[in-house]
C-alpha cells in the first residue's frame, strides 16, 4: 500500500438537490459548463488534478499547498462573476475544503484520513467559502493576499480528534511580495543573518508544538513495496572521448523521467555517479544503495547519428529483464529519450503521467541544439573547474539561450553561475563588481522565473531563507520536490528551511529524505543532523552530529557554522563573506 503527503482539494455545489429538482436539465448543463470553462482549467493552470467528480463535487490533488488556496480562490471568485449574469434561482455556489495530510495511493485514485478531513471542511464552509486546515493555513498564512479567520477546533464524522479549522478572508492583508535581497548584502551579512535566524528561532523552537507525526513520518518518506532502481552512469562510447559529457546529460535526464513515474523510487545522480568507471556488481550496487533494479546503458554519436543501448537488471537474481537498442538521428534525441524512459516503465508494469514526456520536461527545451550546449557548459560547472574554465560554462549556457531563449534550466543554470561568482571567477566572466554580479543574477532569476525548474526553485529558496523568509520557501521547495523526486538538493534545501522556520523535527525528516536517495554522510549533512537537534532542545545530540564534521574537509562554511551553534550563545556582529553552497559535486 503507497502513501504519500499531498494537498486536497474538496468542493461540492450549494442545495444540489434543490436546484435539480427546479430545472434537471439546465442544472446538469450549466454544471458541465462551470467544470469544463472553470474547474479544469483553473485547477489545472495551479498544477493540479482532479481524481475523482462525484456528481455535484469533485476531489483534486496538488503538490503545492500555496497552489492549491490560490485555485480555491480562483474559483470562488470565478464563480462570483458568472453567477452576476444569471437569475438567483439559477446561481451556483460552491463550498471549498482543503487539507494537507498523508493519503493513500491507489492507482489514480487516493484515499484516508487526508481526503476524509478535506472533505469535512468542505462540508462545514459556508456557501461560497474556502475552509482550510491548520497545517494549510500555517503554510500559507503569510504569502498570499488574504487572511485566515480561526474556526475552533472541530468535531466532525468518523475523525476522533477535532479538526482545528480556518476560514479563507478574501478581504485579508495584502502578501509581501517576493522581493529578494541583493546578493552584495547578504555576502556582507550573511553570518549576521545566520545568527539571528537561529536567535529569532530559538524560542519558537523550544516552545512551539511539535509537528504531528503523520507529517514527519510521511513527508520525505519512501513507501514500502515500491519497486526502486538506479540509473548508473551511461558509458560513452563515441569515437570522441570529448563526448562523455553527452553520456552523462543522458543519464541525468534519463534518472529525472523515471522519477517521476507514479510508483518508481529513483537514487539520485550523484549517488550513481560515485560508480562511474567502477566495476562493482549488481548485488553489491543494489545492497549499497538499497534498490532492485539498475539501468545501465551506452551512447554513441557519430555525425547526426545517435544510438542509446540499455538494459534493466534486477539485482536480486542478476538477470535482464529487458534490454533494448534506440537508434536515430540527434535531432530525434528527445523521442529516444521518452522511448527510453517509457520502455523501461513498460517493463516494471508502471504507467506513465499522462502526456509525459522529454517535451515536457519543466524548464526544458525542444532544441537539440540547445540541449547540447546546455550539457556542455553543465558538465563544466559540475567539475572542479578553473576560473576559465567557469567562464566557458557561462558561454555554453548563453550559446543554448541564444538557440532556445525560453530554456527555463539554462536560465537558472546561469544564475546559479553569478551566484557562484568569487572575485577570480568575476574576472573571468568579463564583469568588474558586484554590481554587474548582481544585475546579471537577477536577469536570469527573472527569466528563469517563466519557465521553472528545480534548479531555479533552489535557488530562490536559498535568498529567501536568508531573507528569514523560510515559509515562503517551504512553498517553493514543495515544488522542487514533486518536479524532481531524485535530487537531494531539493530534499536539504527543504530541510533547511524547515529547521529556520521553526520545525526542526520536520527538518531532520526531510535530510533523511535525502539521505535515501544520495545514501552518505557529508560536512552539510551533519551541520544539518546538528542544528536540528539543537532546535528540538538535544542539546547532546547536537554536539555528538556537529563533531563528526572533518575538520580538515575544504569547505569552511559548514565547520563555520557549526562552530556557532557549539558556542551558543555568543555575539556576532562583524560581517563575513556568504555561507552559500557550491553547486560542485
Amino acid at each position: 500500500m503507497d502513501r504519500k503527503l499531498a494537498v486536497i482539494l474538496a468542493a461540492d455545489v450549494v442545495g444540489y438537490s434543490a436546484l435539480m429538482e427546479r430545472d434537471e436539465a439546465g442544472t446538469h448543463r450549466r454544471l458541465v459548463a462551470g467544470r469544463k470553462e472553470l474547474f479544469e482549467p483553473t485547477i489545472a493552470r495551479q498544477d493540479g488534478r482532479i481524481f475523482k467528480l462525484m456528481g455535484d463535487g469533485l476531489l483534486a490533488e496538488f503538490g503545492s499547498v500555496v497552489d492549491a488556496v490560490e485555485c480555491a480562490v480562483s474559483l470562488q471568485r470565478g464563480l462570483t462573476e458568472r453567477n452576476a449574469a444569471a437569475a438567483d434561482d439559477q446561481r451556483i455556489q460552491v463550498r471549498i475544503g482543503i487539507n494537507l495530510g498523508e493519503v493513500i495511493v491507489e492507482g489514480d485514485d487516493r484515499y484516508g484520513e487526508g481526503v476524509n478531513i478535506a472533505a469535512r471542511l468542505e462540508q462545514l464552509a459556508e456557501p461560497g467559502g474556502i475552509w482550510v486546515s491548520a497545517k494549510v493555513a500555517r503554510e500559507v498564512e503569510k504569502k498570499l493576499a488574504f487572511g485566515f479567520e480561526s474556526m475552533g477546533e472541530q468535531r466532525v464524522k468518523n475523525i476522533a480528534e477535532p479538526v482545528a479549522a480556518y476560514r479563507v478572508r478574501l478581504d485579508g492583508p495584502p502578501a509581501r511580495s517576493l522581493r529578494l535581497a541583493q546578493p552584495s548584502r547578504l555576502r556582507l551579512a550573511a553570518v549576521a543573518v545566520a545568527t539571528l535566524l537561529l536567535a529569532g528561532g530559538a524560542v519558537t523552537w523550544f516552545t512551539r508544538t511539535p509537528a504531528p507525526e503523520a507529517v514527519v513520518a510521511t513527508g520525505p518518506a519512501v513507501a514500502k513495496g515500491k519497486p526502486s532502481l538506479v540509473v548508473l552512469p551511461f558509458a560513452n562510447l563515441s569515437d570522441d572521448e570529448a563526448q562523455g559529457y553527452l553520456a552523462d546529460g543522458n543519464t541525468e535526464d534519463l534518472t529525472t523521467e523515471l522519477a517521476r513515474i507514479p510508483g518508481l523510487f529513483v537514487i539520485s545522480r550523484n549517488a550513481a555517479f560515485t560508480y562511474k568507471g567502477k566495476a562493482v556488481q549488481p548485488a553489491q550496487i543494489a545492497k549499497e544503495l538499497g534498490v532492485r533494479y539498475i539501468v545501465e546503458g551506452s551512447t554513441r554519436r557519430a555525425g547526426d547519428d545517435m544510438r542509446l543501448n540499455a538494459q534493466l537488471i534486477d539485482a536480486e537474481t542478476g538477470g535482464h529483464v529487458w534490454a533494448e537498442r534506440f537508434d536515430g538521428q540527434w535531432g530525434d534525441v528527445f523521442a529516444l529519450q521518452d522511448k527510453l524512459v517509457g520502455s523501461i516503465a513498460g517493463a516494471l508494469k508502471l504507467r506513465l503521467l499522462s502526456g509525459q514526456g522529454k517535451s515536457d520536461t519543466a524548464g526544458g527545451t525542444a532544441n537539440p541544439a540547445a540541449y547540447d550546449a546546455y550539457l556542455r557548459g553543465r558538465e563544466i560547472y559540475l567539475r572542479d573547474n578553473t576560473p576559465e574554465e567557469f567562464a566557458q560554462a557561462a558561454a555554453y549556457f548563453q550559446t543554448a539561450l541564444a538557440l532556445d531563449p525560453d530554456f527555463g534550466q539554462a536560465w537558472a543554470q546561469l544564475a546559479w553561475i553569478y551566484w557562484d561568482a568569487d572575485d577570480q571567477r568575476t574576472a573571468a566572466l568579463g564583469l568588474s563588481s558586484w554590481r554587474e554580479i548582481s544585475t546579471k543574477l537577477y536577469e536570469s532569476l527573472e527569466a528563469a522565473a517563466k519557465h521553472p525548474s528545480p534548479l531555479y526553485y533552489q535557488l530562490v529558496a536559498e535568498l529567501l531563507v536568508r531573507e528569514r523568509r523560510s515559509d515562503e520557501a517551504i512553498a517553493i521547495l514543495h515544488k522542487a520536490v514533486a518536479l524532481d523526486p531524485s535530487d537531494a538538493w531539493n530534499y536539504e534545501e527543504l530541510s533547511q528551511a524547515l529547521i529556520f522556520n521553526g520545525r526542526p523535527r520536520e527538518g531532520r525528516a526531510y535530510l533523511d529524505a535525502a539521505m535515501r536517495v544520495d545514501p552518505g554522510w557529508g560536512e552539510w549533512r551533519h551541520y544539518q543532523d546538528g542544528l536540528a537537534a539543537f532546535g528540538e532542545g538535544r542539546f547532546e545530540d547536537a554536539v555528538v552530529a556537529l563533531e563528526k564534521m572533518d575538520p580538515h574537509s575544504p569547505n569552511p562554511w559548514p565547520k563555520f557554522f557549526g562552530l556557532q551553534v557549539l558556542l551558543w550563545p555568543m555575539d556576532i556582529s562583524a560581517a563575513a563573506p556568504s555561507s552559500r553552497r557550491s553547486r560542485r559535486i
